[in-house]
């Protein structure tokens, strides 16, 4: 029996940047926040593929060259929908992040026949989601706290997690990781 797999790409954030970003997940009580442990910033979601389709996607991923560089965080925002709204803490569009974010798209396309994914790459970190969301109260508290998302990270690898889903919410296990000196793990 085959069992596909749920994955994607990310850039998982060093525990101090995650701790800042932790001290934001309050003052909301019907906001459902990401567990601190989850926190990173997506570059690709993948989806659900079989064995095979793995292993072209990790050869894939092993293909990427890039240096490491730095990101900066960038305020707060939302993603707001009728049904639910998810709250983000901002990252600056760098030429580095965004020429990273291409080099993966070209692999997986490459290597695991997955079409470049369209529309505009808006990197963020999700901090939390909530159902019939209250616009004025997630205003407000973007308001309030936006001036102090601000900081740098370095930069110098990524992973491809494998997302579990469970009664507790997802769960995310490092599949693979690659440093971008080229060496994988």
């Amino acid at each position: 029996m085959h069992t596909s797999t749920r994955l994607f790409v990310a850039i998982e954030l060093p525990e101090s940047t995650k701790n800042i970003l932790a001290k934001l997940q309050r003052g909301l009580p019907s906001m459902t926040w990401t567990q601190v442990l989850n926190i990173h910033l997506t570059l690709r979601f993948i989806g659900q593929v079989g064995p095979e389709q793995k292993v072209h996607i990790l050869e894939g991923l092993e293909q990427v060259r890039v240096e490491p560089f730095f990101l900066s965080l960038s305020g707060l925002g939302m993603f707001l929908k009728k049904s639910h709204a998810v709250l983000w803490v901002g990252v600056a569009r760098s030429p580095a992040l965004l020429g990273l974010k291409k080099e993966v798209d070209n692999s997986l396309e490459r290597f695991a026949g997955l079409a470049v994914e369209q529309g505009r790459f808006t990197p963020h970190i999700t901090l939390g989601r909530m159902k019939k969301p209250n616009k004025k109260v997630l205003k407000e508290f973007i308001a309030q706290y936006s001036d102090t998302m601000h900081g740098i990270f370095p930069v110098d690898c990524m992973t491809l997690l494998q997302s579990i889903l469970t009664a507790d919410g997802a769960v995310h296990v490092v599949a693979a990781r690659y440093y971008f000196n080229g060496l994988g793990l």
